[in-house]
């Protein structure tokens, strides 16, 4: 009976550690107060961050019986979607900052990289054939301002954040 008890217990724990965790999610609550002289609005948002990464076999031990594991890009994403003409964005994050990505379904299609500037106020971003200033107001909406060198002017887009 000893001897059951003590190779269960060696079992479990065995199968306890040899697990894998590949995924690992982060919930963060971000509270923003707005007072504007006459009354303070507090909104409360909870943001989920999925942080994963593709368990892959190193290639250069195929034939071997310990393999090891070898490195995979991390895939970062967050829950946070935004809208702007109809269409939904999202940010994701890589090694040197965000991306600005459009959801089409389950389809992704990135459209600009965003890097945070040294005043840590707002981030460069730049597509294909423009570069603007981009940041985030006191409700999370995304805001990118570009300069329109043919009206000499600037435009404003706005990238709403979606009600959870």
């Amino acid at each position: 009976m000893k001897t059951l008890v003590l190779v269960s217990v060696m079992a479990i724990s065995t199968i306890a550690f040899a697990q894998n965790n590949d995924k690992i999610e982060k919930t963060q609550t971000i509270k923003t107060t707005v007072n504007n002289g006459r009354e303070s609005n507090t909104t409360t948002k909870k943001i989920t961050t999925t942080t994963s990464r593709d368990v892959q076999l190193n290639p250069a031990d195929t034939d071997k019986v310990n393999q090891r594991l070898s490195n995979s890009d991390l895939n970062t994403r967050t829950d946070v979607t935004y809208s702007n003409s109809d269409h939904s964005y999202r940010l994701e994050k890589d090694d040197k900052g965000m991306n600005l990505v459009m959801m089409n379904g389950t389809e992704r299609m990135p459209l600009a990289k965003m890097r945070k500037l040294s005043t840590k106020e707002g981030y460069v971003i730049r597509n294909n054939d423009e570069t603007s200033y981009a940041h985030f107001d006191t409700a999370g909406n995304l805001i990118v301002e570009t300069y329109d060198y043919k009206n000499d002017s600037i435009v404003v887009k706005k990238y709403s954040v979606n009600p959870e």
